[in-house]
């Protein structure tokens, strides 16, 4: 077996085994979430998942009954909410209040993409582009 042989067969090898690794998909939160119909609500913040290719914020929600419902929310990545602003998990309060825009999950389980959301204690904010734009969001503070 000559060298090039021996190369052609190390690289189908190796290919072979990176094939058979499981692979993580990047999706689209529009295919997902209902971008016609965004909800507003006071919802406080219970736990961050700060990864990517999306960042994950958890609220517990008063349902109407008295019930708490726990709603899982995608976000921007952790490079788009740096370039806004926030840097680190710490940046939003956990157990604080927050009036959360977001597009709900077509399947209607408790979740979606958020749109905006505001500490109610400080002003502090983030918002996503509109859909259809440009990927980043932008922060800052009400006044």
């Amino acid at each position: 077996m000559t060298f090039t042989h021996r190369i052609a067969l190390a690289a189908v090898g190796i290919g072979g085994c990176l094939a058979s690794l499981p692979a993580d998909a990047h999706h689209s939160w529009f295919a997902v979430t209902d971008t016609d119909h965004p909800v507003l609500t006071r919802m406080t913040l219970t736990k961050i998942d700060w990864i990517n290719p999306h960042t994950w914020l958890h609220f517990n929600l008063a349902g109407a009954n008295g019930a708490t419902v726990q709603v899982s929310l995608e976000n921007e990545g952790i490079g788009g909410l740096r370039r806004a602003g926030f840097n680190t998990a710490d940046d939003f309060a956990l157990g604080q209040a927050y009036d959360v825009t977001y597009y709900p999950n077509r399947d209607g389980s408790p979740g979606g993409f958020i749109a905006r959301i505001v500490n109610v204690a400080n002003g502090r904010f983030y918002e996503e582009q509109a859909p259809g734009q440009p990927a980043g969001g932008r922060g800052g503070v009400i006044k």
